[in-house]
């Protein structure tokens, strides 16, 4: 009878060991937020389209890229290949709204918008356009 109980003893201080043992080893998920995403990496643009219909991209805007900081302000920069009306990097401010579901471009330009860590996706407010960046 009295190894029974040892051997149960023995049992439940294993499981409630493995138990703690596994809670200890989960990985913590941290969920971050949309402006965390949109400051921590550089938006190369992929695809525009306007009314539906995808526009192909020049070959002076493929390498050209967004950098958003987190004092509100990005910088645009026109890389190797330049378009005649985009010569030189461009500075201006940007916002999101507290839901984080509007970005305001230069204070003016607002765009619903859909931030992953992959992918950042501005819907025109005004008319039916759709710019898509992807994160490098």
């Amino acid at each position: 009878m009295r190894v029974k109980q040892i051997l149960n003893r023995f049992y439940a201080v294993i499981v409630v060991s493995v138990f703690l043992l596994i809670i200890a080893c989960e990985k913590e998920t941290t969920v971050l937020s949309k402006k965390s995403i949109l400051v921590s990496h550089n938006w190369a643009w992929s695809t525009f389209k306007h009314n539906g219909i995808e526009t192909a991209l020049q070959d002076c805007e493929k390498d050209d890229y967004y950098l958003f900081s987190s004092n509100g302000t990005y910088q645009f920069i026109a890389s190797r290949v330049k378009c005649s009306n985009l010569t030189s990097d461009k500075r201006s401010t940007w916002s999101l709204s507290s839901d984080e579901k509007t970005l305001t471009i230069d204070g003016s330009a607002n765009y619903t918008v859909e931030i992953t860590e992959t992918q950042l996706k501005l819907f025109s407010t005004v008319g039916d356009y759709e710019f898509t960046f992807i994160a490098f």
